[in-house]
């Protein structure tokens, strides 16, 4: 699945979160699921208008589909 598009991760029809989540993924160049694997939390929450909802959003997606995710050992708020 890492070669997959990131909007591959969400069902259709995707929930207003989800799709704030994905928006803000692809705005800031995180098109891939292998790109967004490359990110730690805290990267994510440094992308404006990308917030703890749409973190679980994704961290959710990517267990459903298990795919592991960096970590960090604290993220800063």
């Amino acid at each position: 699945m890492s070669g997959q598009p990131v909007d591959a991760l969400w069902p259709d029809p995707r929930t207003p979160r989800q799709n704030r989540a994905l928006n803000s993924l692809t705005r800031n160049g995180i098109v891939t699921v292998d790109g967004l694997t490359q990110r730690t939390p805290a990267d994510l929450l440094r992308i404006r208008g990308f917030g703890f909802g749409s973190l679980a959003d994704v961290c959710d997606a990517c267990d459903r589909h298990v795919i592991s995710r960096r970590r960090a050992d604290h993220i800063d708020r």
